[in-house]
């Protein structure tokens, strides 16, 4: 009994001690429950707490546990929860090696794991995030472009400045290629924002994954640990702190940066958890719905990925300011752009070896209702309407306009309303399908540059796609008769469906049109050779459609299209390069040509693209250049062709500031007969070219070319213009359409943007008989005269301007704006073309600012010393004594006397108030000179102007020197007068040196002693210097002291010639 009772207890405790593991469910049954939670129910969260009670468990297969953890790493992918994907799978290959078929599977995901997620640290509430994908393999990219090139290795170009390493040694020590190369192995890099603050730095993290790169991961540690200082580690990764506060974690991995704010928020202790896996947090990555329209791959693929969370972005910002003190900006540009309805922007820059693409997207809620966005959006394009396009097209771009009642259709109507009177816009939005502008080669494009418009102008040509081609033409004689455009319009009415017609504008130019009325087609363009061709396109069905440069790129568009601009780069640069340049480059850089024609033929299949691609809850707009030829191919040609643009750029500039110098006007003794017959008056004048020119070059100087000279007196502006012209007409209405002369006067040389009440266009016709003459924007003519005479090779106008009309109180130094045009008529009825003074292009009926300056030329400063130092030329430049000058017996009565210590006269001179002392062109200094001044080894200042004209100074050499300085302060000429006794023999001596135009003269009692051709330049007017007699200003660095006396000396703004110096010398003799 005792015995059968010891057996039920035994079978007791076996029944207890098996039943929970007879219930207990199996690994493979676990397995079975976890996989039908997450692949059938989707319930993510509930699989893996199954799985993860498989592993915990371990007691069941190795390939069971394997599974499990295969299977619960693969519910964090689908969740985005990259980080604890990763954790899970590295405990599987480490230990479960031995299951091969589950880890080659895992292997892959791993790797494509290690590429880290930046923004997999982020928080959720992120509100705007940069992140840099693979810029490993963007450098690889840049750098593969730019090989073959002198940038191969970008740093070799920074050079070292004499002395010392440059910043780009010891950059190219630091990113030598060694380096270059552990650069590549960077796997992400990614900024986020968290908030918007008012003046302090916002919150943000930086995440940097550095690859395997030990170099570079020893680089930003041991930059870290220099900024910063330890502190207590986060999760066993060491960390610092900066002293504005931020912070950064970092280990072999990954480098996380916290600024100031996120900091202390104890964001970088969030982001280092979420990376050790120590929390399962929502992340950016995970669970923002916006953000979750970038793919990880997306953004690892692109070089740059921008995300910016609109609404919210918005809201925090104006929780900076209470309700009512929201700035009016912000309240404006929400009224403008509808902020709380716009979810997102995504950008991307994405670059490829021989393709960069710039795209954005802004994702709008329902019920946007932004005004900008009304505005900007229109209908889709149809790619039907680009057969009237020709194939030989090197650019397009196209728009659909709105609807009738779109947001643009009314304000287009009502400006035309203000603009017109007319109640035409509804119609245009009504009819008007879609617009195309295009341009086409020159050499396809075939016909005349009309005068009067660019040359670029003839290779386009503007398709109109409407309802009605009909109403099409009436819409645009509308328009250009209420706007005062149209002088007549021609064509076969009957024929108006398919035919021809045109519109002759008000400055004689021809609008050619071309309708068809079976595509619904309207053509126009200024040059008929372009209505032949797109009429040409549509017979032929030779279009963009089906051939050209621009072909590729036409047919690879999506539909949806609303805007477009496309551009094939060689075909642009043929048909624009030489276009660009006009102007900046000589006719005879023929070189320019052919570097031309490298680059278009490099870029031959090379296309610039805009578009965009804009829905009700969507705009997408993407730019882009596709089939980029290896820039090695293109950087010879582009480096030669920089050299030469930038030597004819220094040539413009140059050119440019000479135009703005004054010239100088010469003053005459008696009045001038104003006869055409150029009196003996006009023969020490100096002749101004006037061969800038405008619209068609003359085919040579005998065919068209012309000179002016200019004189004054007090009462007078005289201007002489020789022309030679060998056909001469007078048949037009307008003056500038038949030969003639125009003078523009700015009186009191303001330069303005328009014209105002002192500036003047008077124009003088040429005629065989009753010459005319008018004045277009005053009509003031009172006491102008003018004279014609015809010559063997033209014709000479010699005019007289009053300054009583021009306003103009005249004295030496007054400077007035200036130039004097000569248009040219050989063949009757429109203009041939037009050559200026000054002006580039023909708008100085528009401006004043392109006239050239014009200064009366005359005394401008007369010191005669007796017994003071005041100006007796009448601009009151009175000198100040310093040390202590004394007056003698002089040369005219008395002279200033100095005794080499100390004394000196200093005459105030600003080029803004004294502009008359500062002549920059032309100028002459006169004087009595009495000394006995022993030669030494320092200078010895007699006239004196520093970085201007110094005309007489002692050189430590044992001679006297005249110093010109040119436009950059530099001393352009340095002339030597070796003969000290010329001057230091102690008797009075009459001394002169004069500068035009780069000559330099000297001149001794009467007679040239030196002369010094330099080259044309402009005397330095920018020193703000006085002028000074017996020696340096402020007597600074050893004063350069003068001994002896000095009498009558003058200042002139203008070459004094022979006569003039004879005469001033004979005065004292």
């Amino acid at each position: 009994m005792e015995r059968f009772k010891s057996i039920k207890i035994i079978l007791l405790l076996a029944v207890v001690l098996i039943a929970p593991a007879a219930l207990a469910k199996s690994a493979s049954e676990l397995l079975q429950e976890g996989l039908y939670a997450e692949e059938i129910d989707g319930d993510l969260d509930t699989a893996i707490r199954v799985y993860a009670k498989i592993i915990k468990d371990g007691s069941g297969q190795r390939s069971h546990i394997a599974q499990a953890m295969y299977r619960q790493g693969m519910c964090y992918l689908k969740k985005q929860q990259e980080q604890q994907a990763k954790l899970v799978f590295e405990e599987l290959v480490a230990d479960y090696s031995d299951q091969t078929r589950i880890i080659s599977k895992v292997k892959p995901l791993l790797q494509g794991l290690s590429n880290a997620d930046p923004a997999a640290l982020m928080p959720p509430d992120t509100l705007f995030y940069i992140e840099f994908g693979n810029p490993g393999k963007q450098v690889d990219t840049i750098l593969n472009m730019l090989k073959g090139t002198p940038l191969e290795n970008p740093l070799a170009a920074i050079g070292a400045p004499q002395g010392g390493a440059s910043p780009g040694d010891i950059m190219s020590n630091i990113l030598n290629p060694n380096m270059m190369a552990e650069f590549k192995k960077i796997r992400g890099i990614g900024i986020g924002a968290t908030g918007v603050t008012q003046n302090d730095t916002p919150p943000a993290i930086i995440v940097l994954f550095p690859g395997k790169s030990d170099a570079l991961r020893g680089l930003v540690m041991g930059a870290l640990v220099f900024l910063g200082k330890p502190v207590e580690a986060i999760e066993g990764m060491q960390c610092v702190e900066f002293p504005d506060g931020g912070g950064a974690a970092y280990d072999d991995n990954v480098v996380i940066l916290a600024s100031p704010p996120a900091h202390s928020a104890g964001q970088l202790t969030w982001s280092v958890k979420q990376y050790k896996g120590v929390t399962n947090n929502p992340t950016l990555a995970s669970s923002n719905k916006s953000f979750a329209k970038i793919s990880k791959k997306d953004r690892q693929e692109k070089a740059l990925t921008i995300w910016v969370n609109i609404d919210q972005a918005y809201t925090d910002a104006k929780k900076l300011f209470p309700q009512e003190q929201i700035p009016q900006e912000i309240l404006h540009a929400n009224g403008l752009a509808d902020f709380e309805n716009i979810d997102d922007v995504i950008a991307f820059l994405s670059l490829e070896e021989n393709e960069i693409a710039l795209e954005a997207n802004v994702g709008f809620k329902d019920g946007h209702n932004g005004l900008a966005y009304n505005m900007f959006r229109t209908p889709k394009l149809s790619k039907a309407a680009f057969d009237v396009v020709p194939a030989d097209a090197v650019a397009l771009l196209s728009v659909a306009p709105g609807e009738a009642d779109s947001a643009q259709a009314q304000v287009v109507r009502e400006q035309l309303r203000n603009m017109t009177g007319l109640e035409i816009g509804g119609d245009i939005f009504a009819n008007i399908e879609q617009v195309i502008l295009f341009a086409l080669p020159s050499a396809v494009s075939s016909g005349e540059t009309p005068a009067g418009i660019p040359p670029i102008a003839s290779s386009v040509g503007l398709v109109l796609t409407s309802e009605n081609p009909r109403q099409t033409r009436q819409i645009m004689t509308g328009l250009l008769t209420a706007t005062n455009l149209i002088a007549n319009q021609s064509g076969d009415d009957s024929e108006a469906n398919v035919g021809r017609y045109q519109f002759e504008l008000v400055n004689k130019l021809k609008l050619h049109c071309y309708t068809n009325q079976e595509s619904k087609t309207t053509v126009l363009s200024l040059n008929p050779g372009i209505i032949e061709a797109s009429a040409s396109a549509l017979g032929t069905r030779k279009s963009v459609n089906s051939g050209g440069p621009l072909k590729d790129a036409v047919s690879e568009l999506s539909p949806g299209v609303s805007k477009l601009a496309m551009i094939n780069v060689g075909g642009a640069i043929r048909a624009g390069g030489a276009f660009f340049l006009t102007g900046l480059l000589d006719d005879s850089d023929s070189n320019v040509s052919e570097l031309l024609d490298q680059l278009a033929d490099g870029c031959e299949k090379t296309t610039v693209q805009l578009r965009t691609y804009e829905g009700q809850n969507n705009l997408n707009v993407r730019a882009e250049i596709s089939d980029l030829p290896p820039l090695n191919q293109l950087f010879g040609p582009i480096m030669q062709l920089s050299q030469v643009v930038t030597e004819a750029r220094i040539k413009a500039l140059v050119e440019l500031k000479q135009s703005q110098v004054s010239v100088g006007f010469r003053k005459v003794s008696r009045p001038v007969v104003i006869d055409g017959r150029a009196d003996d008056l006009w023969s020490e004048s100096r002749r101004y070219k006037i061969g800038n020119e405008i619209y068609s070059p003359p085919s040579n100087d005998e065919d068209f070319s012309a000179s002016y000279k200019a004189m004054w007196d007090e009462k007078n502006l005289y201007i002489l213009v020789d022309v030679t012209d060998d056909i001469l007409k007078n048949d037009s209405d307008e003056f500038w359409l038949d030969d003639c002369v125009e003078v523009f006067v700015d009186a009191d040389n303001s330069k303005s943007s328009s014209y105002g009440s002192n500036d003047y266009q008077y124009f003088f016709e040429w005629a065989d008989a009753n010459p005319g003459l008018g004045e277009s924007r005053q009509g003031r003519t009172s006491g102008v005269e003018f004279a014609t005479v015809q010559t063997d090779s033209g014709y000479r106008m010699e005019i007289k301007l009053p300054w009583s009309t021009l306003g103009v109180e005249p004295s030496a130094g007054t400077k007035v704006g200036l130039d004097v045009h000569v248009n040219d008529d050989d063949d009757g009825g429109d203009r041939d073309t037009k050559i200026t003074w000054r002006g580039k292009e023909d708008n100085a009926w528009q401006t004043t600012e392109v006239l050239g300056t014009a200064e009366l030329a005359g005394l401008v400063g007369w010191w005669k010393f007796d017994g003071n130092a005041k100006d007796s030329s009448g601009n009151a430049n009175d000198g100040a004594e310093n040390g202590n000058p004394t007056y003698v017996a002089g040369k005219f009565g008395r002279a200033v006397s100095f005794d080499g210590d100390g004394d000196r006269i200093e005459v105030p001179a600003t080029v803004a108030d004294n502009p008359e002392l500062y002549p920059a062109q032309a100028a002459s200094a006169s004087a009595w000179v009495k000394t006995t001044m022993p030669a030494d080894d320092t200078y010895h200042s007699v006239i004196r102007h520093e970085y201007h004209f110094t005309p007489l100074q002692a050189h430590p050499e044992g001679g006297w020197v005249a110093t010109f300085a040119d436009e950059n302060g530099t001393r352009a000429v340095l002339m030597k007068l070796f003969d000290w006794s010329k001057l230091n023999d102690g008797r009075w001596h009459h001394y002169v040196a004069t500068y035009n135009d780069g000559v330099c003269e000297v001149w001794i009692d009467g007679t040239r002693e030196e002369s010094y051709n330099r080259g044309v330049f402009s005397l330095w007017t920018g020193d703000n210097q006085p002028w000074v007699f017996g020696g340096k200003e402020g007597g600074k660095e050893g004063g350069e002291y003068y001994t002896g006396q000095l009498d009558d000396v003058r200042l002139y703004n203008y070459p004094l010639g022979e006569d003039e110096i004879g005469a001033l010398y004979n005065e004292g003799k």
